[in-house]
């Protein structure tokens, strides 16, 4: 249910996303969020693969109750997509005008709209890391409560109420919008993510004094 409503949510962004954009500068404004959003989504797809990667290792060690395997697990995939996140991020702001050229036909006021749009929208890239491994974990550990409530956090709480607001600032207003939510999200993952691995420590740590009780009693 959760990945059915995070792509159900993201195709409906993608509607109202198309019609501001078309509302607020035509034709010119999609064929700039067409180039950004299809970089934006590139650099997005070793989090994704990293994220899917991860979810089997933490649900077998899960299910076998080693919880501090999960830790390291959960632990490293944050170090190793925030190393990707930084270095796309380095890697799309140093070439932010060729990128956006890729797309643009070889038109010199495009291509500087382009970049311009890229680096507001990266503006909080560096810590998505933690919304696809949380969402991993989530998954894994059969929390999907929390992974449906940070999609619905993302798309309903966050980025819409954002969108609307942000479209009076035109194009810039609108890819801004993108790294506040990321921020925002972020947070909320963070705190799930803790509160679930703290609450699993504490019953890992309960089993533990159950188990030498009873060998002690056998």
């Amino acid at each position: 249910l959760a990945p059915f409503c995070m792509q159900f949510l993201g195709a409906c962004m993608s509607l109202v996303t198309n019609n501001l954009i078309q509302a607020i500068s035509g034709n010119f404004g999609l064929a700039v969020a067409g180039s950004v959003f299809s970089v934006y989504f590139l650099l997005i797809m070793p989090l994704q693969g990293t994220s899917t990667g991860i979810q089997p290792i933490i649900g077998y060690n899960f299910g076998a109750g080693l919880h501090d395997r999960v830790r390291k697990t959960v632990n490293a995939s944050l170090a190793f997509t925030f190393a990707i996140c930084v270095a796309e991020t380095a890697l799309a702001y140093a070439f932010r005008h060729s990128l956006g050229g890729l797309f643009t036909s070889g038109d010199a006021g495009l291509a500087s709209a382009c970049a311009r749009g890229l680096s507001l929208i990266l503006l909080a890239f560096p810590v998505m890391c933690v919304q696809f491994v949380g969402s991993s974990y989530f998954l894994a550990t059969g929390n999907a409560r929390s992974a449906l409530a940070v999609n619905l956090f993302r798309s309903l709480s966050v980025l819409a109420p954002l969108f609307l607001l942000s479209a009076r600032f035109g194009m810039d207003g609108l890819f801004v919008a993108y790294p506040v939510t990321d921020f925002a999200v972020t947070i909320l993952c963070v705190f799930l993510l803790v509160s679930g691995m703290r609450v699993k420590g504490k019953a890992k740590v309960a089993e533990a004094k159950v188990a030498e009780a009873e060998t002690a009693r056998a």
